[in-house]
């Protein structure tokens, strides 16, 4: 093999080299990048569930707020509240 051949058959050998390194390198990290995304993706539809539970729970909250059995409730034992012709009973404090 002439020298010029031989010098001409490394150099495009380290070109190939390179180029495959850059593509595994590039390879390499995009696989890692896509792992993070999958568990971040992971992470955010379990915290997007728990709101969907959270909201379901308001949503009904918000429905038995209307009725005349929450605001009864909330009259009596919030805000102390007695219907016309009941006694409230106060205790008194020890001291």
């Amino acid at each position: 093999m002439n020298m010029k051949k031989k010098h001409k058959w490394i150099l495009g050998l380290c070109v190939a080299v390179l180029v495959l390194g850059y593509f595994v390198v590039n390879y390499v990290r995009q696989e890692f990048r896509m792992r993070q995304i999958g568990q971040e993706n992971a992470q955010l539809q379990q915290e997007l569930d728990e709101l969907k539970l959270q909201q379901a729970a308001l949503e009904g909250d918000l429905e038995n707020a209307s009725s005349d059995a929450y605001i009864e409730r909330v009259a009596r034992e919030e805000l102390g509240f007695v219907k016309e012709g009941e006694i409230k009973f106060i205790e008194a404090e020890d001291e």
